[in-house]
């Protein structure tokens, strides 16, 4: 199939478009859990948060290489297409079970609700997180070194990032 057919095109773009999506929350999500929720449910023992930290740093990397290798072995016994097709079921199929584990855990325990701030003050997370983001984003723009950040963003994204969305690249081009 030729790099050009639209159908790859359009088929790459999707994946591009949503691969780095994944990147982008599956990283905000573990900085949530491991930098506030964390923090905030080991307030009471603070002796405790090394322990927890540290276990969910265990099931982070048990997944990092159980996962590839799950992967693998089903597309060896059941084939590429079959495989995508089953972690995709698996993915949409998991994603609520996921989502409302995570939502009853922040309604249960209302110390989540609450961020201490660098200076030792409690602030409530109460605000609207779409202005919470356009604020966000407004912080970042004008930050000295804005232009600097962007830019190694942008080239990590296209080229020193050896990831799966450039392998797949990468091996579409030797494939043609």
């Amino acid at each position: 199939m030729p790099l050009w057919d639209p159908t790859f095109l359009t088929l790459f773009i999707v994946f591009l478009f949503f691969g780095s999506m994944a990147s982008v929350f599956s990283f905000a999500s573990d900085l949530a859990r491991t930098k506030d929720w964390t923090i905030n449910l080991t307030l009471d023992d603070p002796a405790s948060l090394p322990n927890v930290v540290a276990t969910l740093k265990r099931i982070d990397l048990c997944c990092e290489m159980i996962v590839p290798l799950g992967f693998s072995f089903f597309i060896q016994f059941f084939g590429p297409q079959l495989a995508v097709g089953l972690v995709a079921v698996w993915n949409a199929v998991s994603f609520f079970p996921e989502y409302e584990l995570l939502r009853h855990i922040y309604v249960t325990n209302p110390k989540l609700a609450i961020k201490t701030s660098e200076d030792g003050t409690l602030s409530s997370r109460t605000t609207n997180p779409f202005v919470q983001l356009v604020l966000g984003w407004k912080l970042y723009c004008s930050q000295e070194i804005f232009l600097l950040s962007l830019s190694y963003v942008l080239l990590y994204f296209t080229v020193l990032n050896p990831g799966s969305l450039l392998t797949a690249f990468m091996e579409s081009k030797v494939s043609t």
